[in-house]
């Protein structure tokens, strides 16, 4: 949560920066990650928050992100895999933010498309 709160905040450098440790993160441990990214979206963060941390989610886990992302979602178990998936959609009907709900919807779209484009 911090480091997404340095990210929003940040200018210049210092959100390069913290970006960078975002990708560190990710390349470490991606189910952990990944893990740690849709417990925030549980609502305690400011909607801008969570709005970004659905962006990143999509980023991460698309096909369609920009180069710049690693893609993980072939590095998850296929556990994981249903669990995010379950995640998202029951993020969805809980989440109270016509913002978030819009963001959520287009990663969980993205994230569809890249899984049937796989097939």
């Amino acid at each position: 949560a911090t480091l997404i709160s340095e990210i929003l905040r940040a200018d210049g450098e210092n959100r390069q920066k913290a970006e960078q440790r975002l990708h560190e993160m990710a390349a470490a441990d991606a189910e952990a990650f990944v893990e740690t990214l849709l417990k925030l979206l549980d609502g305690s963060l400011e909607e801008n928050a969570r709005v970004f941390v659905a962006v990143i989610l999509g980023n991460f886990l698309s096909s369609f992100a920009p180069a710049s992302y690693e893609r993980l979602w072939p590095r998850l178990s296929q556990n994981s895999k249903a669990h995010v998936a379950q995640s998202l959609i029951r993020q969805i009907s809980v989440e109270t933010s016509p913002n978030v709900v819009r963001q959520l919807a287009n990663t969980l779209g993205e994230l569809a498309s890249s899984v049937v484009q796989e097939m």
